[in-house]
């Protein structure tokens, strides 16, 4: 479910039996910070285009996590927050900003 709030973006998802979530009609496997970064590294997307857990730093994405609740944006390079979403669950996090760096790798790819 997507909850609209003052320009922001909630994710929730349904667990079945602790290993897969939905979010929206798509299903996933869950993942955590430690299968997101082996993930990450395996498919070659630089380190240097994201953080997570490990503070701020101009022109990354970054994932951070304050009292169970996930935060994702990105970090321009004037300092700016772009695309700022919060999430209720670390897995919907990770598949996120997964996806994002994804998205964005496969584009320099083909350029």
């Amino acid at each position: 479910m997507e909850v609209q709030i003052e320009n922001l973006r909630m994710y929730s998802s349904r667990n079945t039996q602790g290993t897969i979530c939905t979010i929206g009609d798509k299903i996933i496997k869950y993942m955590n910070i430690q299968e997101l970064d082996r993930k990450l590294n395996v498919t070659g997307i630089p380190k240097s285009w994201y953080l997570i857990n490990e503070g701020i730093k101009s022109d990354t994405h970054i994932l951070e996590e304050y009292s169970g609740l996930w935060k994702y944006y990105y970090l321009d390079e004037k300092g700016n927050i772009r695309n700022e979403c919060f999430f209720k669950g670390e897995s919907e996090a990770c598949q996120y900003i997964y996806d994002k760096l994804i998205e964005i790798h496969n584009h320099f790819k083909h350029i």
